[in-house]
This record gives structure tokens, sequence and C-alpha cells, in this order.
């Protein structure tokens, strides 16, 4: 579904971005559990950090350092910023998540200059349960906003659709899945059009003292050749809630191979990220 020149769409996003960002914060309730003093425990805050929708405001900073692209064998980096600002309405939370990143890029191809800019950016918005069973869940719509500074760096055209994920809390474990489907419905009518899913499962094993992590994210371009359609990565890392002047910061380093990609993606590609953490 391919609908030009559709300004009021563009202002429904922008005005559900407005109303997210200017709602009074809904802070970590009954997701974490503080003692006496109103602290909480470094365990209790690295699953908290894993829960998608957990009602905690954090800003997660993942630096990427892709190798292999194009057939140059191209390096990238960027830096991608994932603000979570979390809303209270009554028996629900709206989970309000910003990504956004700065990018360096080499040329992937010859004739092809290096590049530096921003990226699209993606807004998700979760309606969840202020009060989860055993299953906790979201659902909610989000949208592509065109906010790239180079050709390479993003595509011109608006995209928006429905998100959902799924996760459980049991014992050492928290794992789940969330996935998300992408149309364009307004731009540049000479851009690519905009027919992409995507599907990120994760699993997170804690310690007393860290946890392991997987938490890859899978896609499918249903516009593309089939033989360029997949990008499939599998690996890991490993993390750790630590405290810096009593402010807790979440730090992962994970590394992952793309067993199936197009051929304008890395081969593979490290992941450091500092998550700062605002639990009350």
């Amino acid at each position: 579904m391919i609908l030009y020149g559709k300004s009021t769409w563009k202002g429904f996003c922008l005005a559900a971005v407005l109303l997210a960002v200017a709602s009074p914060p809904c802070l970590a309730g009954s997701d974490i559990d503080y003692d006496r003093d109103g602290d909480v425990d470094n365990g209790d805050l690295a699953r908290a950090s894993q829960n998608p929708v957990a009602a905690m405001i954090s800003l997660p900073m993942k630096n990427k350092f892709n190798f292999g692209l194009g057939k140059e064998d191209a390096f990238a980096y960027e830096l991608e910023l994932q603000p979570v600002y979390p809303v209270n309405l009554g028996k629900w939370n709206l989970i309000n998540r910003f990504i956004t990143s700065i990018a360096y890029q080499e040329a992937p191809y010859e004739g092809m200059d290096d590049e530096f800019g921003l990226r699209d950016t993606t807004f998700q918005a979760f309606f969840s349960p202020a009060e989860p069973g055993e299953v906790i869940w979201g659902v909610g719509p989000t949208f592509i906003i065109p906010t790239h500074t180079e050709n390479s760096l993003g595509n011109d055209k608006w995209a928006a659709g429905p998100a959902a994920l799924a996760l459980t809390m049991r014992g050492p474990w928290v794992s789940g899945v969330l996935g998300q489907h992408f149309w364009d419905f307004a731009g540049d009518t000479d851009a690519a059009d905009v027919d992409l899913t995507t599907l990120q499962y994760f699993i997170n094993y804690n310690t007393p003292d860290y946890y392991l992590n997987t938490s890859p994210t899978m896609s499918y371009n249903w516009e593309a050749d089939s033989d360029e359609a997949w990008t499939i990565p599998v690996g890991g890392g490993i993390g750790k809630v630590m405290r810096f002047n009593d402010s807790p910061v979440d730090m992962r380093l994970s590394a992952y191979w793309n067993v199936e990609a197009p051929e304008s993606a890395p081969d593979w590609f490290v992941e450091f990220q500092v998550k700062l953490l605002f639990p009350k």
C-alpha cells in the first residue's frame, strides 16, 4: 500500500511523537523491587534492562562496528541512540522508543564516496499492561521518519506499520521476541518502495555477576530479489550492570556474523552498548 503526498499522515506521525514526549514519564514500578532505602539490586536492574517494555527511563548508546560491506569490503561505524521514555496511562503503560544513529561509511562499491551523517529515525510506541502477568507483552505502531543527511544512509519515504512483542522472565532467564512490519505511505515517488519485516528474538541468562545475551535482528525485504531479501545474523555477547557514582549503567559487548545478507550488508559486526538506567 503506497499513498503519496499524504501530509495528514505525516502530521499524525509527528503529533504522536510530540504527544509521547510531552506526557509525564512513568517511572519503574512493578518491574523492579526496591529495598527499604529505595535502592535496587543490580541483578533486578539487569533483568529490567532486558525487558523492552519495562517502565523505566533509559538511554542506550550502541557503538556498532561493521566489517565487509559491498564489493570493496568496506568498514562502517554507527553510534545508535535509543532513548526510552515510558508514560503511565492508568492500567496501561505507553513505552516510547526512538532509534536514530550517526554513521560513517566507507564506499562499499567502486565509484562511490565515503559518507558521514544521520540515518533515518524509527519511533516505536508500545502499549503494555501496567501490571503484567507471567507473559509480558506490548503492541503498537512503529514509524520510519526520513531524517538521513546522505542518500546512502536512508530512504526518502515515510513508512509505518504494526509492532508487537512478548517475553517471559523466569528465574535467571529473560527471553522473548519482537516483530515489526513497515509499508511506505508518503514521500519521494522516485525513492525505493518500503515493504520490510523485522524479527528480533532475545535470550538472556543472568548470573549474580554478569549476563549472557543473544539478540539478533533478522529482516526480510519484500521488495528485493529473493537472493538479496534476507538478513540473518547469529552471535551473542556478555554484559554487566555497573555503577558509576551510584548511577547504574548496563554495559554489553557482542559480536554477530551474517549467515545470510544482501551484498551491501556487512559480513560481520561488533557492538559495544552503554545503557544509562534511570529506575526512579
